[in-house]
């Protein structure tokens, strides 16, 4: 393992806790958004997809430029970029000026998730990378567990364009601790743009990887966005009291990060990965579908986020052997995938509810996990069948 492993470590989780933060620290601001600007909830909810939508789009664009030029300055020039953008975010007067700012955020953190990635995958090898992807890919609990709700407190002790400043001028002073934390230059030779999507893409694992990990997020989309108003409506539960059940959801997926990035060892990622997407899956129709005393209905819900992030980092660490001369450009098109799956299962979600009610959201939730959970068996077999010779790198599998 690298010699500085936990200061990297550290500077890489933080970077996804506040990026994150930044991202999704806005809903529960929408209300006092909407009063402020003389709009409603739904028209300043379009501040996500503001925000979603970019990064998606600006990632794949971003990657090969971090193969390329190394994953410093896209890193930098990212969490700055966001640091900055939700920072002059606080002085929008009105809606559109807000929005512009947001839709800044998604291009600037574009740059910034898959960069750390990227990194981490240089930086770590073997089983110490599984272990590492799980405190990394932790910032992502970390974000839901403390930053946004810290965020959200913020807002109502002060004002929300204070949450705003604070947010953004975190990520602008975390920019400069991390002009110090050591990093490695990728060590393939970085290709041309077109030349590395097409390596990618012309391979049947890649598509495999794509869809498996856009139906995991579709699944956690939906899930995120529907589970506090189901328990509200379920369990006439205040919006102060919903907090500490939702916090559940985010302690799962925490100890779900920690204890997968050890799991490398035991069974094979794709495998791992259909087995805990297919139980999220249940997870998530038996919380929706069924009527629980709400300490169950905590537990299901406990177990749902343990699930669906217990096997991410070992899923990240087999992505990033496979791909090992372009890192950049494959977490580009993951990026794709996870903002594309999140939108998409919000969407879903709400057609869903307005057909069949909440079960229907975990009918449908549970039928997004068993696809998820096909494809990555259909992967790991694809796998085996394209296994490398002896002696041969593990991105053979890419190049045929």
């Amino acid at each position: 393992m690298f010699d500085k492993s936990a200061v990297v470590i550290a500077a890489f989780s933080s970077t996804i806790f506040l990026s994150v933060t930044s991202f999704t620290f806005v809903a529960p601001l929408l209300v006092a958004l909407a009063q402020e600007f003389g709009t409603t909830v739904p028209v300043v909810g379009q501040l996500t997809a503001a925000t979603a939508i970019p990064w998606g789009l600006v990632a794949p664009i971003i990657g090969p430029l971090s193969d390329r030029y190394g994953r410093r300055p896209l890193l930098l020039a990212g969490s700055f970029g966001m640091g900055l953008t939700t920072a002059a975010a606080a002085f929008a007067q009105d809606l559109p000026t807000l929005l512009v700012l947001r839709f800044l955020t998604g291009c600037a953190g574009a740059a910034t998730s898959p960069s750390v990635m990227a990194s981490t995958a240089d930086m770590f090898q073997g089983p110490a990378r599984a272990r590492a992807y799980g405190w990394v890919h932790g910032g992502f609990a970390f974000a839901a567990l403390v930053g946004v709700p810290l965020a959200a407190v913020l807002a109502g002790a002060t004002h929300w364009r204070v949450s705003f400043l604070a947010v953004g001028g975190a990520l602008m002073a975390l920019t400069l601790v991390l002009t110090r934390v050591p990093m490695l230059r990728p060590s393939q030779r970085a290709v041309g743009y077109a030349r590395a999507y097409v390596a990618l893409l012309r391979q049947r694992p890649m598509w495999l990887i794509l869809g498996s990990n856009a139906l995991e997020r579709t699944v956690y989309g939906a899930a995120t966005t529907y589970l506090p108003p189901f328990l509200i409506q379920q369990y006439d539960l205040s919006l102060g009291a919903v907090a500490p059940v939702l916090a559940i959801t985010a302690v799962g997926s925490l100890v779900g990060n920690l204890a997968g990035g050890r799991a490398s060892a035991r069974v094979p990622p794709a495998l791992l990965f259909a087995l805990c997407q297919g139980a999220a899956g249940a997870a998530g129709l038996l919380i929706l579908g069924l009527a629980w005393p709400l300490a169950l209905a905590g537990a299901l819900i406990w177990l749902f986020g343990a699930f669906n992030a217990y096997s991410r980092p070992t899923f990240l660490s087999l992505v990033m052997d496979l791909g090992a001369t372009a890192r950049g450009s494959m977490l580009g098109i993951l990026s794709t995938t996870n903002q594309g799956g999140i939108t998409l299962g919000a969407a879903a979600g709400g057609l869903a509810l307005a057909v069949g009610g909440y079960a229907a959201v975990g009918v449908l939730i549970a039928g997004l996990g068993l696809g998820a959970a096909l494809l990555a068996l259909w992967l790991s077999r694809a796998l085996v069948a394209a296994r490398p010779r002896d002696g041969e790198p593990a991105d053979a599998v890419w190049r045929g």
